[in-house]
């Protein structure tokens, strides 16, 4: 869990997990050589999971926090270069705030719930890498607890919305890839979740 300070209304950071991640990204990218792109024509199925570092807000609530999800993933790829993927998500770790004012204090609590959807992939192969387009519907539930004093208040908010991003996959195996990816899940009303990923894939 990571936890950000509210006092006076500044918030103050304590954990940039997310500059790590992309630290990695860029590591990956240097080290992957010259892989090939692994399978991606008609009829091939993949399945892998991702670790992703997330950004979510939520109306009512100051301020964006920082969480972590694991997602998995399913897909088939009904013509050359483009899937349709399935993912499923929970969250990993949670983000908190604690505001201090003179005649209060409280601590606000903020993660994944859970993170669903169904998107077309297009890839686009190259020597070393396939970068790809993500878009689709995602489903998107955010869990929030805040704490005052002596009275704790639960809340769960939900949103569905359209979903897009791009990404790199490295494969280093016929078969296995590594992918990073940005996504921007959903940001409709008062729930906006975004995320930075690393991920593993194998294709049958």
């Amino acid at each position: 869990m990571t936890s950000d300070w509210v006092i006076g209304g500044v918030r103050m950071k304590t954990d940039r997990v997310r500059g790590g991640l992309l630290a990695i990204a860029v590591m990956t990218t240097l080290l992957a050589g010259p892989a090939q792109a692994g399978s991606k024509s008609a009829g091939t199925l993949y399945a892998g999971g991702s670790l992703a570092l997330l950004g979510q807000s939520l109306g009512g609530v100051e301020g964006s926090f920082d969480t972590t999800a694991l997602i998995g993933r399913a897909g088939y790829f009904p013509i050359d270069m483009v899937a349709v993927e399935a993912r499923l998500g929970f969250g990993a770790s949670d983000d908190s705030v604690t505001r201090i004012d003179i005649n209060d204090a409280s601590k606000t609590d903020v993660g994944l719930g859970y993170l669903a959807g169904i998107y077309a992939v297009a890839h686009v192969p190259v020597p070393i890498f396939s970068p790809y387009l993500v878009a689709g519907f995602s489903s998107v539930d955010i869990d929030s607890t805040v704490t005052r004093m002596d009275e704790t208040l639960s809340r769960s908010r939900s949103r569905v919305g359209f979903g897009y991003g791009a990404g790199l996959d490295f494969s280093f195996l016929p078969l296995v890839s590594l992918s990073v990816e940005y996504m921007d899940y959903v940001d409709s009303g008062p729930v906006a979740t975004d995320a930075l990923s690393l991920g593993l894939k194998v294709s049958f």
